[in-house]
């Protein structure tokens, strides 16, 4: 959806574009196409969001269990520094 409204708001040379010259239409567009753009991101989030819940947990579950084996690891290794 971006690339859809980023395309007619590129300038280029070699052609004589209306819409950059359309002053208030041209800032309504704008507009409209942020929002539309910002819908589609909170639909997409929306739509997907035990997905990402499920991501996000898994990824802090993953992260803990490396904390711990890390923490273990170095227990042992001073365990048998001191001995």
């Amino acid at each position: 959806m971006r690339a859809y409204y980023a395309y007619p708001i590129q300038d280029r040379s070699d052609e004589d574009y209306t819409l950059l010259k359309g002053g208030d239409l041209f800032q309504q567009f704008l507009v409209d196409a942020f929002i539309n753009v910002e819908e589609d991101h909170v639909d997409n989030i929306r739509m997907n969001q035990n997905s990402l819940r499920t991501k996000l947990y898994k990824e802090s579950m993953m992260q803990s269990y490396e904390a711990i084996l890390s923490v273990q690891m170095l227990e042992k290794s001073l365990l048998h520094r001191h001995l």
